[in-house]
């Protein structure tokens, strides 16, 4: 008999330890997603300023420009040659970049504009013009843009990225991919300032002797279309949403919550709701965003269940997963402020689900507990499940063979793991009524 007890002991603790753990199995993890690009459309006082003389020194190098335009729907970037008169263009960007934060990590970027047409061909015909417009520094630049910004731009010679016109394809889009050099001109904080050249310009090519040379491309402005404009993207880091979220009433208005932020989030975006888990980091009531990871949501109604959701945040992007929690204010209920955690009363019917149970705190605190010993949480949940079993049955061994007493025992840790995730709350509570009822029986017996 006693071999047959102990048999089943170890048989309830693996039933006892499977159920979460098999649910603990299918539960997806948070895994980590590459943010989505965040996208910077130019102002609109993108533009350009030129110069056109008859001596290409004298346009090359003048300090001023003969006239610019920042409101136009396109602008040219080149050096070109009109009969006897020499041009030069040269273009202006600016990104309002502020969003991104002081500490956003930057991965890569790139500048993507409309072509709208180009001209890089010899004497006028159909032989090619080999000519690279550069990506330069365009810090020195006013915005709006001013003549002086054509004689401050004469020195500008690093390139930041650079496309081939054999690359241009008139009504199309190119992209520039900046370099190390240009990713670090991005302001965090501010505007992001750039200024397009072409090798010619740069490298002082007079296009002046005839037979004639043109070397422009003609891009899209902020003034046209939105289908148009240039736009920066940047690589943002890899975004994880928090872990950990602990929540944990503080009293009958008040619920503290902690949580660990996620990878590559700067700030952590926390909601909530009385009638479900918000839907998006839009949705509910915003309880906390800023870069720490704990609040206390205050000025909550007494003995009320909210539900928390918390997303990681980082250059105006948020993650696409989340993590979630809930819990009751202190007070309210016939349960008073003993009931830290409520909700049991209120949810005798509660669909069996994997979120019910991964809602359930010691559910919760026993998956932190196996990972923070490198535990697997089946291994825990059976082993935790065993080491019930096997005290309870010792003791039920030592009053009477009767099976029930586990059977008994086996309930009242069905209610503390907080089962009812799993099972309706009234099929644990009718199993702790007719196991206890056959229990006295037998001891009145």
């Amino acid at each position: 008999m006693k071999i047959f007890n102990w048999a089943l002991t170890l048989v309830l603790a693996l039933i006892i330890g499977l159920v979460p753990a098999v649910l603990t199995v299918v539960v997806p993890e948070p895994i980590p997603v590459y943010a989505d690009s965040p996208l910077f459309y130019s102002t609109t006082y993108d533009g350009y300023v030129f110069g056109f003389h008859d001596v290409y020194s004298t346009v090359h190098n003048a300090a001023f420009a003969s006239d610019l335009s920042y409101i136009a729907t396109g602008f040219p970037v080149g050096n070109g040659r009109y009969g006897a008169i020499r041009r030069v263009d040269r273009g202006a960007l600016f990104f309002d970049t502020s969003s991104l934060g002081a500490d956003y990590e930057i991965y890569g970027a790139t500048i993507t504009m409309y072509v709208e047409g180009h001209w890089c061909f010899i004497n006028g015909g159909s032989t090619p013009l080999t000519v690279y417009i550069h990506i330069v520094d365009g810090t020195d630049l006013e915005m709006p843009i001013v003549l002086a910004d054509y004689g401050d731009l004469l020195d500008e010679t690093t390139s930041f990225g650079s496309i081939c016109s054999d690359d241009f394809t008139n009504y199309s889009y190119v992209t520039f991919t900046l370099n190390a050099l240009g990713i670090a001109e991005i302001n965090k904080t501010g505007i992001t300032q750039f200024a397009l050249r072409s090798s010619q310009d740069i490298n002082n090519d007079p296009t002046g002797t005839y037979p004639l040379q043109s070397g422009t491309i003609q891009f899209r402005t902020r003034e046209s279309s939105s289908d148009f404009w240039p736009v920066l993207s940047i690589a943002g880091p890899t975004l994880s949403p928090p872990s950990n979220l602990t929540v944990i009433p503080d009293s009958s208005t008040s619920i503290a919550v902690s949580w660990t932020k996620g990878e590559g989030s700067t700030h952590t975006m926390l909601r909530y709701s009385t009638d479900a888990y918000p839907e998006t980091y839009e949705d509910g009531d915003e309880a906390y965003f800023d870069i720490g990871s704990s609040v206390v949501v205050k000025n909550l109604e007494p003995g009320t269940t909210y539900y928390f959701r918390a997303w990681g945040w980082a250059g105006g992007l948020y993650s696409d997963l989340y993590v979630q929690g809930w819990g009751t204010t202190l007070g309210g209920g016939a349960g008073g402020e003993g009931w830290a955690f409520g909700g049991w009363f209120a949810e005798w019917m509660l669909s069996p689900s994997i979120d019910n149970l991964t809602d359930m705190p010691f559910y919760q605190i026993s998956i932190d507990a196996a990972g923070s010993i490198g535990m697997s949480g089946t291994v825990f949940f059976i082993i935790l499940g065993l080491l019930f079993c096997t005290i309870m049955g010792i003791a039920a061994l030592s009053f009477t063979h009767n099976i029930l007493v586990v059977l008994f025992v086996v309930g009242a840790i069905m209610v503390l793991i907080h089962l009812s995730g799993v099972f309706p709350f009234w099929i644990v509570f009718l199993f702790l009524i007719i196991s206890g009822s056959f229990l006295f029986l037998q001891h009145r017996v």
